[in-house]
């Protein structure tokens, strides 16, 4: 395409929000450091159900033989085209518990559609621990 034949110049904001019901199921290993102090490391895979989304696009074109701009803004669910309601995928996990308190830090990928979409997450937790 020549450059003397662009008219018009698109561009465009994508944001999309997702909220999952999520279960892990981890294989966890735990070596006692100490009396009260702990380190754990896990593994497995995860399902998640997807139960809520906001999947937002807003355009904008300029057209250089008017000088004029138009906008455009479609709202839907992101469950419609792009991802998945069920998702399978891999979790990770490392904690340190010391005095019933735990400090956590997970890593989790998606393994549903890698080829377009790379879904990880990394996520810090912090609790104490009850004993019943």
């Amino acid at each position: 395409m020549n450059v003397d034949e662009i008219t018009k110049i698109d561009g465009f904001e994508y944001d999309s929000q997702r909220s999952y019901l999520q279960l892990p199921v981890l294989a966890t290993y735990t070596w006692k450091l100490a009396q009260n102090t702990g380190l754990s490391f896990g593994v497995g895979p995860y399902v998640a159900l997807g139960i809520a989304g906001k999947h937002k696009v807003k355009g904008q074109t300029y057209d250089m033989e008017t000088g004029e701009f138009s906008y455009s803004e479609k709202e839907n669910s992101p469950f419609e085209f792009n991802y998945k309601r069920f998702e399978v995928g891999l979790s990770t996990m490392i904690s340190l518990e010391v005095n019933h308190w735990v400090t956590k830090v997970n890593y989790e990928t998606n393994l549903n559609r890698r080829d377009r979409y790379k879904d990880n997450l990394i996520s810090l937790g912090i609790g104490y621990r009850f004993s019943l």
